[in-house]
């Protein structure tokens, strides 16, 4: 029985540390002001755009760091 448990948590262990996430540069916004970036984690192959929300900009990793001051010029409300 102590066999079984202990293999159950390793098979748990690994099962956790294999979690298919990613990492996405995204930029908040306070007020008027964007600020960033910050790390936010999605799944993998879900696209990094699909996290954003009116408060909220995201892009992959792979892109470009984007100035906060030029997203706010797109972005006012």
């Amino acid at each position: 029985m102590k066999k079984l448990a202990f293999l159950l948590l390793i098979a748990g262990t690994f099962a956790m540390a294999s979690c298919n996430t990613k990492s996405c540069r995204c930029y908040e916004r306070h007020s008027d002001r964007w600020t960033g970036p910050v790390t936010y984690s999605t799944y993998v192959g879900t696209p990094c755009g699909d996290l954003n929300t009116p408060t909220v900009l995201c892009n992959e990793m792979e892109d470009p760091i984007l100035n906060p001051d030029d997203i706010a010029v797109g972005k006012k409300k």
